[in-house]
């Protein structure tokens, strides 16, 4: 039997999420993860040019990674291979702590002490369908950019609508497996229960499936449009602004997990 989802509106979810937001507990997790991203990443300028080099090279083409002896190559490129490693970073770390932001803030709304600890926990035990789950669905979105890159990104569309497209796809693919961790942790499905349920769940209502999406990405717009820019960033500034930039990006991103998990634990309280 498929779990079904309460009829409720998107901005009820979204305000509910905001209300339920004020314990500082709710934030630790995210908070704690954008500690580890910026200390990868000052941990790769540490490094990039020693005997660690290979391992950041990892996913680049021969060019590039010869590159990364020299200045300001190590910087440009830093963009692309922060995203190699938290994609790794994400389906391995980066679920937990999602996961524990998940029932941190259910139990904000069902009014229960849970404690940084016990999330953690409790998330850590679910840590092989949660890692299933993220591994899934980084997959098929990586799959999607690479698709994009290789065979479509020549294509003749308007620059608006090529953007337009690469990224609405990419959401409408996050939207599919919006759930699947909520199930994990809520309902104790497996892996693949987890992700055909959420896809089965964001297909019987689409509409709030992606707007619970959007909403979180449209705060990292900014971010997002700047490291677009980095030809001109570089240009007109320095190559070292492409750190701050990538500092910029992991801080918007601790509200946009944190708005995005809130929403999704306001969608599973209501049914209960």
């Amino acid at each position: 039997m498929i779990p079904t989802l309460p009829r409720t509106s998107i901005q009820s979810l979204f305000v509910q999420a905001f209300t339920s937001s004020g314990r500082l507990v709710i934030w630790l997790p995210m908070l704690m993860y954008f500690a580890l991203k910026v200390s990868v990443m000052f941990f790769y300028l540490a490094t990039v040019r020693g005997p660690l080099q290979p391992l950041w090279a990892f996913g680049l083409d021969a060019t590039a990674a010869a590159r990364l002896d020299h200045y300001p190559w190590d910087l440009l490129l830093m963009p692309v291979i922060m995203a190699n490693v938290e994609l790794w970073l994400e389906v391995v770390v980066g679920v937990i702590l999602q996961g524990a932001t998940f029932l941190l803030f259910m139990a904000a709304m069902e009014e229960s002490r849970l404690s940084l600890g016990d999330a953690m926990q409790n998330a850590t035990r679910r840590w092989l369908h949660l890692f299933g789950v993220a591994l899934v669905a980084s997959l098929v979105l990586f799959l999607w950019f690479w698709l994009w890159e290789e065979y479509l990104r020549g294509l003749r569309i308007p620059f608006r609508m090529r953007s337009l497209t690469q990224y609405g796809v990419a959401a409408a693919v996050q939207a599919l497996f919006v759930y699947a961790i909520p199930l994990v942790l809520a309902d104790g499905l497996n892996a693949p229960k987890a992700l055909w349920t959420s896809v089965r769940l964001a297909v019987s209502s689409p509409l709030r499936s992606l707007v619970i999406v959007l909403v979180p990405l449209a705060l990292t717009w900014p971010a997002t449009f700047l490291s677009g820019e980095t030809r001109v960033l570089v240009d007109r500034l320095s190559p070292e602004i492409l750190v701050h930039v990538q500092i910029a990006q992991e801080i918007i991103h601790v509200p946009a997990m944190v708005i995005l998990f809130g929403a999704l634990a306001a969608l599973f309280h209501k049914r209960s």
